[in-house]
């Protein structure tokens, strides 16, 4: 039984390593790099109505967009209903997203803040 348990642990996928260099940043090829690259990914796919690259860029990022609205916002649900706002604009504007150079995680963080000053 314990055989099985071992097999079934090594089998699954390792998180990829962060490598840093002396002060602390990441190095460029590491694990930060692919999540931006995937973010890119995904963004790329909801500009072309991907409904179920959305549902995953929503999964990914709501929680973050969630509590950068709870630091401004004063309860619950006005942090929910800005997070709302921001994955509404997100989906609307997803084509525009994916053609910004830079990387796409700060373009949506942007894209946060934006909504946030708006509300």
């Amino acid at each position: 039984m314990s055989t099985t348990k071992q097999t079934a642990a090594t089998s699954l996928p390792r998180a990829p390593e962060l490598s840093t260099d002396v002060s602390g940043r990441h190095t460029p090829g590491s694990a930060p790099s692919a999540l931006a690259e995937h973010i890119g990914d995904l963004l790329g796919r909801t500009a072309h109505g991907d409904r179920v690259a959305f549902a995953t860029l929503y999964d990914m990022l709501a929680p973050t967009v969630w509590r950068t609205a709870r630091g401004t916002y004063d309860n619950d649900a006005d942090a929910h209903r800005a997070t709302e706002q921001v994955f509404l604009d997100v989906w609307r504007t997803a084509p525009i997203l994916a053609d910004q150079p830079g990387c796409p995680l700060s373009r949506l963080l942007k894209a946060t803040n934006q909504v946030l000053c708006r509300l």
